[in-house]
């Protein structure tokens, strides 16, 4: 995934260089890889271990365009992933496998990638589709736009 092939919006790539993001990161994902064949969980795709080589182990914080809230994103970090049981209801909602990818720390919701590498947010009960992409994501949260939460029944 490319800036340019998707056109990041700079306030987004501000907010990334300023965490020490680079377009080119390509951290080593193998402990990352392990820890989800411990856990059972489905091989990823290529575009996924693309995403985590890029993302994995980083903490992105910023504030809204309001300075109304601030984030403080933490992505795969193990004791921040959404457990199986929830997973499965996600999974059953959406109707796509999905990857804990991450955290919003404050906000307590976990971020879930499904394998086209739309994002998803999800607290306990409630889901919502956050965005076609990181970027996307981190630009909705950065424009304080309205996220339309639903609600998860058995």
């Amino acid at each position: 995934m490319k800036c340019q092939e998707i056109n990041v919006n700079p306030d987004v790539l501000k907010i990334l260089k300023n965490n020490n993001w680079k377009i080119d990161r390509n951290i080593d994902i193998s402990s990352i890889l392990d820890y989800l064949k411990e856990k059972h969980f489905p091989p990823i795709t290529k575009e996924q271990a693309r995403f985590l080589k890029n993302f994995a182990n980083m903490e992105i914080c910023f504030e809204n365009i309001n300075s109304s809230n601030s984030y403080s994103i933490r992505f795969f970090k193990e004791d921040y992933l959404a457990s199986k049981y929830w997973l499965e209801k996600y999974e059953n909602y959406t109707g796509e496998q999905l990857l804990p990818i991450g955290f919003i720390e404050y906000d307590d919701i976990f971020l879930l990638m499904d394998n086209t590498l739309k994002i998803y947010g999800a607290f306990e009960c409630d889901i919502a589709f956050l965005g076609e992409n990181i970027f996307e994501v981190l630009e909705i949260l950065y424009q304080d736009k309205k996220i339309i939460w639903n609600r998860i029944h058995d």
